[in-house]
């Protein structure tokens, strides 16, 4: 996963509203794919 992946899906994370543990589980789902 790039850098760019990452701070991609932390702004969703972050316009959306979702909870950071939600977040981290999603870059955890990301990583193992």
């Amino acid at each position: 996963m790039s850098v760019i992946e990452k701070s991609e899906i932390l702004s969703l994370v972050a316009g959306s509203g979702l909870p950071r543990r939600r977040a981290l589980a999603q870059l955890g789902l990301a990583k193992s794919t």
